[in-house]
């Protein structure tokens, strides 16, 4: 997990410190003999501090199809995990089949430091956490009754899923394009997400990010936002070596706080 989360974090340090020396330079910016500087010179022009929440989707990252009556599985191919690491050992394959997992929608939190290089450009620190449950569930023929049609029951849960995310991404203010004070925006992001279950291990992944949205100042300080964005990774699996590609996305709603970096605005 280090390993793979080292890149963003080294990648996050860097922006921190970057910023904080363009901070520092342009606090002493102004010369001795009171001239001032013009704004073009400030690397830096603010920095916005925002909290936001909204709805998590969740995603299905293992799914098996149904076998036909003509296939022919390997010893050991059709084994799935419980949520305690343990394997299904008591469900009957005549009639459970088809086994999924998957996250439940639910409700994610994050802030977001963003330093605003020009008017428009701007590099975000991303973090955010969702809180969820992952069930797994299986098509079930009732021996009991002589319908062909199965129904999905869940057999599983861990109710303590989370999602942790973190990275960094570069955002584009669409001023040119406001209208009755609202303004688009535009960005990608790459990070690293945790995924995090109460008693299997967590599954690391490097993730890219793309959202669209909208703000809206009230005065010089407070912004407004909503925002759509969609993150894709590899989730590992138990089952299978290889990841399956999952997508999460997310509404929601933002409140920041706005810092002007130039003296005197």
């Amino acid at each position: 997990m280090q390993r793979k989360l080292l890149p963003v974090i080294l990648c996050a340090a860097s922006l921190i410190l970057l910023a904080s020396r363009d901070a520092r330079a342009q606090t002493n910016a102004a010369p001795a003999d009171g001239t001032e500087v013009p704004e073009a010179n400030y690397r830096l022009k603010k920095v916005s501090l925002a909290l936001y929440g909204g709805t998590f989707s969740g995603g299905t990252f293992f799914e098996l199809p149904t076998p036909g009556p003509r296939t022919m599985l390997e010893e050991g191919s059709d084994i799935v995990y419980r949520y305690d690491g343990l394997p299904f050992t008591t469900l009957d394959s005549r009639f459970y089949s088809a086994p999924r997992k998957e996250i439940e929608s639910s409700t994610q939190f994050g802030g977001t430091i963003g330093f605003y290089l020009s008017d428009q450009f701007h590099l975000d620190l991303q973090l955010a956490m969702a809180s969820s449950r992952a069930i797994t569930s299986f098509r079930f023929a009732d021996p009991r009754t002589t319908e062909a049609d199965t129904i999905r029951i869940q057999v599983d849960e861990d109710p303590g899923f989370k999602a942790l995310m973190g990275g960094a991404g570069l955002a584009f203010d669409a001023t040119s394009l406001s209208f009755a004070g609202i303004t688009p925006v535009a960005g990608c992001a790459f990070g690293g997400i945790i995924n995090r279950f109460t008693e299997l291990e967590d599954k690391t992944a490097l993730y890219f990010q793309v959202g669209i949205g909208f703000y809206h100042d009230f005065g010089s300080k407070i912004r407004l936002s909503t925002q759509f964005a969609a993150t894709t990774f590899s989730f590992a699996r138990e089952e299978l070596s290889y990841g399956k590609p999952v997508t999460y996305t997310n509404i929601s709603l933002g409140l920041a706080y706005l810092v002007d970096m130039i003296p005197g605005d």
